[in-house]
């Protein structure tokens, strides 16, 4: 049963990885809380990014993103300026102004080389974008289609169209 006080929160929503489990805001910093409003981990968090199945939460501290497991322990560092889609294979990730990926123990997949780089949900290769133009690369960043587009978009199919 949900007994969460909403009157109490400034924002609260039910953690995608855990049914029981909600992610808040209160006096600017996030916490999450269980299903009878017990304080789970602690309001310390900057920006609340995303949480996924496996029990894992994007999250900020100080101004750099990290990932945290619902205990609390640090599984990624908070050393990245942004962290998406840790759902595939590779975690992308941003540090020192460019995009690259990691691994969940926190080794470095690939270089940091891209202005952008995104993994698509149902898609195996990742848009990247570079010197202003966008392409795309597989899982080891080996290049799919040249960087000569200017721009992408998904359709309800899932495919993506590159413009130029």
């Amino acid at each position: 049963m949900n007994t969460i006080n909403s009157d109490k929160y400034d924002f609260y929503d039910q953690l995608m990885c855990n049914k029981g489990y909600y992610i808040a805001l209160k006096e600017d910093k996030y916490g999450i809380v269980d299903s009878q409003d017990r304080i789970i981990i602690p309001f310390m968090y900057d920006e609340y990014a995303d949480d996924a199945e496996n029990g894992l939460i994007t999250i900020s501290l100080n101004g750099k993103f990290g990932i945290i497991d619902l205990n609390n322990n640090i599984i990624i560092p908070f050393e990245y300026e942004v962290i998406r889609n840790y759902l595939s294979e590779n975690i992308v990730a941003k540090k020192n102004g460019k995009y690259g990926l990691i691994n969940l123990s926190n080794e470095k997949a690939s270089d940091f080389i891209y202005e952008d780089l995104f993994k698509i949900k149902g898609y195996d290769n990742y848009i990247a974008k570079s010197d202003n133009k966008w392409g795309v690369v597989d899982k080891n960043l080996n290049i799919v289609e040249p960087f000569i587009y200017d721009n992408w978009e998904i359709t309800m199919s899932k495919l993506i169209h590159l413009t130029s």
